[in-house]
């Protein structure tokens, strides 16, 4: 079970990924849509 688990904090560590990724773009994308 312990690579169920590994692989469980793998797809975690991934989506905090993207969402931390996303927080950070959002700004900058609507920053930029609101310019042009």
């Amino acid at each position: 079970w312990l690579e169920k688990e590994k692989a469980k904090r793998a797809m975690v560590v991934y989506v905090l990924g993207w969402i931390i990724t996303l927080i950070i773009l959002m700004p900058v994308i609507y920053a930029r849509r609101s310019l042009v």
